[in-house]
């Protein structure tokens, strides 16, 4: 699963079509890459441009560093990410 802020900027379409690349001419693979990182930066900027903002947990009010955090629930959050030393 995708963490929040890859969802808001990818969404369905860009998935779509980053799956496509592989079938695409290497110079038709640089235009395209180039475009979709510029409309996942659109959408990043697009959904910071309205209020409210749900990526907040519900323990962080806006402008807060969310201090009230469980530090057991930042790190369940990031955990799926980490890499396992086998």
């Amino acid at each position: 699963m995708l963490p929040r802020l890859d969802q808001i900027a990818n969404q369905n379409h860009l998935q779509l079509v980053k799956a496509l690349l592989p079938h695409l001419s290497m110079h038709n693979q640089q235009m395209l890459s180039v475009l979709i990182k510029f409309m996942e930066l659109k959408n990043v900027m697009q959904y910071y441009s309205q209020l409210p903002h749900p990526l907040q947990t519900d323990n962080t009010a806006p402008g807060q560093s969310g201090e009230g955090e469980d530090f057991l629930d930042i790190l369940a959050d990031v955990r799926e990410y980490c890499a396992a030393n086998d």
